[in-house]
C-alpha cells in the first residue's frame, strides 16, 4: 500500500483540506509544510483584543520584520478587532450563570500595547501587498470600541496600496466617515451596516464590479434614512453603467426601473430579501413624504419578481420569501440552478410550488433550500420526496423536517424522517451537502418553551443522525448540517462508517498564524 508522500502533490493537498488538524499536519515534514503553508497562510486574520494581547503583538511584529512566510502567501485580510481595551464577550467564562472576565491584563499592560499597535500596524498592513480581499470591520468608538479612531484612516490607506485587490468586503457598526475612494480595481463589494455616501462614491469609482451584496439594519417599516438601490448606484455615469452578475440586498428599497435596470441587464443570481416597502394596505398609516418615497424607489418582492420575467433577465440563482407574483415568476422562467426560498408559509402555495413551480426547475437545479416558517406541507415528507428525486443534478439540500416525524425511539432508521432524507438523497448521483433545519409549530410563542423545543429538535436530529447505517460513501452525503454543526462519515473501530459531530458552528474565531 503506497504511504501518503508517494501521492501526488495535488492528491496531498486535498486530504489536507478535509482535516481540522491542517497546522498540525503542516509540521510532518518539509515536502508537506511547503505544499500547505501557501494555503494554510492564504489567510490571515488580525484581532487585536484584551484577550490576546500578546499574541496580537507578536503577530505584528513579525508581519512588520517580514519575519514570516504569510508576507508571501497571504492572499485575504480579515482586520477584525483593533482595539486592546476592547474584551470580547465569546472569550468570557461563565461562573454560576455570572460572566466572568479571564485572561484579563492590566491597564498598563493595555496601555502599552495600544502604544506598540500604533507603532507596527501601518508597517505590519503595508508588507501584505499580494492581498486581493480584505474583510474589514469598521465600528464606531467608543462605543462598542471595537476600533480605535486612527486605525480609519490605516486602513483606508492600506486599501488604497492594493494593486490586486478584487474584494471587499465590510461590515460597519453605527454611521461612520470612511475614506474609500481611492479604491479602483474592485470586481465584488459586500457591505454590512449603515450606508454611507463612501459606499456610493466606491461603487461610482468601481466600473468592473460584477458582484454587489449589500445589507442594511434596516429590516421593518420604511424610514427617511432607508437606503435605496437608486442611492447606490446614483453615482454611475448613465453613459457606462455597471454590468452586474450578482446582486443582493436586504434592508434596502429596491424599485427596477429605467435607472437601475440597465446595470442590471446581465444579472445572473438576484437575491432579494428584507425588501422595504409601505404595502397598499397601510399607506394610510405613513405620512406624504414617506409615501412618495415608497413609490419612487420601493416595490414589493413580488412586484421586484414581475418586472425580472418582463424584462427577460436569464436569472439562474434566485432568493426572495415567497408569495404568487413570485411562483408566477418561477413557473413562466425555466433554468433556475439555485433556489432559496425564506419565511415560506401557506398550504396553497406550498402545492403550486411542488406541482408547478419546481417540475420547471427539476432537470437545472443545483442548490435548492427551503427554510418553512412553520411545520407543514413546506417540509419534508412523503407528499413531496417524489418530485425531489427528479432533481437529479442536486448537490445541495436544504429543508426542513417535522417534529412530529422525528421519533428517537423507533426501532429501525428505515422508519426515521432522517434516514427517509439520506436514503433519498442517495439516489442523486451528485449530491453532497444536506442541511437539515426546524420550523415553528403553529402558533407557537418565543421564551423559554421555545428553546427548550429546539434544544430536543436538534438532539433528535444528532442521534437520527449519528445512528444511521450503513453509510456508503459513494453515495451519502459528505456533509450534513443541523444548528449543532457539521456531521461527517468517519470510520469507527469496528471497520464501519457513522457521521460523527465534527465541528460545531460557533466554534469561535479561525486560528491566527
Amino acid at each position: 500500500m503506497p504511504d501518503l508522500l508517494s501521492l501526488a502533490n495535488e492528491l496531498i493537498i486535498k486530504i489536507s483540506n478535509e482535516l481540522d488538524t491542517r497546522k498540525a499536519f503542516r509540521t510532518t515534514c518539509r515536502r508537506i509544510d511547503l505544499l500547505i503553508s501557501p494555503q494554510l497562510l492564504s489567510h490571515i486574520v488580525i484581532d487585536i483584543n484584551r484577550a490576546r494581547i500578546g499574541q496580537s503583538i507578536n503577530q505584528l511584529e513579525a508581519l512588520a520584520a517580514r519575519s514570516t512566510r504569510a508576507v508571501d502567501c497571504v492572499h485575504t485580510v480579515d482586520i477584525r478587532n483593533l482595539a486592546p481595551d476592547y474584551y470580547p464577550i465569546e472569550c468570557a467564562i461563565y461562573e454560576n450563570g455570572q460572566s466572568v472576565v479571564s485572561n484579563n491584563p492590566p491597564n498598563t499592560r493595555v496601555d502599552w500595547a495600544h502604544e506598540k499597535m500604533r507603532e507596527l500596524l501601518p508597517t505590519a498592513l503595508s508588507t501584505l501587498t499580494r492581498a486581493r480581499t480584505v474583510i474589514g470591520h469598521i465600528d464606531s468608538y467608543p462605543v462598542p470600541f471595537r476600533n480605535v479612531p486612527w486605525t480609519r484612516a490605516v486602513i483606508s490607506d492600506f486599501l488604497a496600496s492594493l494593486p490586486a485587490l478584487h474584494t471587499l468586503h465590510l461590515t460597519f457598526s453605527g454611521i461612520i466617515k470612511f475614506d474609500l475612494s481611492r479604491i479602483s480595481n474592485l470586481t465584488k463589494l459586500v457591505v454590512h451596516g449603515y450606508p454611507t455616501t463612501s459606499i456610493a462614491e466606491i461603487i461610482g469609482n468601481n466600473p468592473g464590479l460584477t458582484h454587489l451584496e449589500l445589507e442594511s439594519p434596516n429590516y421593518s417599516e420604511i424610514e427617511d434614512n432607508t437606503p435605496t438601490l437608486h442611492e447606490l448606484l446614483g453615482k454611475v455615469p448613465h453613459s457606462h453603467p455597471l454590468q452586474l452578475q450578482h446582486l443582493r440586498t436586504s434592508g434596502y428599497c429596491i424599485r427596477l426601473d429605467h435607472e437601475t435596470l440597465p446595470h442590471l441587464r446581465l444579472l445572473k443570481s438576484l437575491e432579494v430579501d428584507f425588501v422595504v416597502h409601505i404595502p397598499d394596505n397601510e399607506r394610510e398609516y405613513y405620512g406624504g413624504k414617506l409615501i412618495e418615497k415608497s413609490d419612487r424607489y420601493a416595490s414589493s418582492p413580488g412586484k421586484i419578481w414581475k418586472a425580472v420575467g418582463r424584462e427577460g433577465l436569464a436569472i439562474e440563482a434566485v432568493e426572495t420569501i415567497v408569495d404568487d407574483n413570485v411562483l408566477d415568476y418561477l413557473t413562466s422562467t425555466s433554468g433556475i440552478k439555485k433556489l432559496v426560498l425564506s419565511e415560506v408559509d401557506g398550504i396553497a402555495l406550498s402545492h403550486r410550488f411542488f406541482d408547478y413551480v419546481l417540475p420547471r426547475h427539476c432537470s437545472t437545479l443545483v442548490s435548492l433550500s427551503i427554510s418553512a416558517t412553520f411545520e407543514g406541507p413546506w417540509c419534508f415528507g412523503s407528499h413531496n420526496i417524489g418530485i425531489l428525486l427528479t432533481c437529479t443534478r442536486l448537490v445541495e439540500l436544504s429543508i426542513a423536517v417535522s417534529s412530529a416525524e422525528l421519533d428517537k425511539n423507533k426501532a429501525s432508521f428505515l422508519d426515521d424522517i432522517v434516514g427517509e432524507i439520506i436514503n433519498m438523497t442517495a439516489q442523486l448521483p451528485d449530491f453532497y451537502q444536506l442541511t437539515l433545519l426546524c420550523a415553528r409549530q403553529c402558533h407557537q410563542s418565543s421564551g423559554g418553551a421555545s428553546t427548550m423545543r429546539y434544544k430536543n429538535i436538534a438532539q433528535e436530529l444528532h442521534n437520527s443522525i449519528t445512528s444511521f447505517s450503513p453509510i456508503n460513501p459513494t453515495i451519502h452525503p459528505q456533509l450534513i448540517i443541523t444548528k449543532q454543526g457539521k456531521f461527517r462519515p468517519q470510520r469507527c473501530s469496528d471497520g464501519g462508517l457513522k457521521y460523527v459531530l465534527c465541528r460545531r458552528l460557533l466554534s469561535g474565531v479561525p486560528t491566527c498564524f
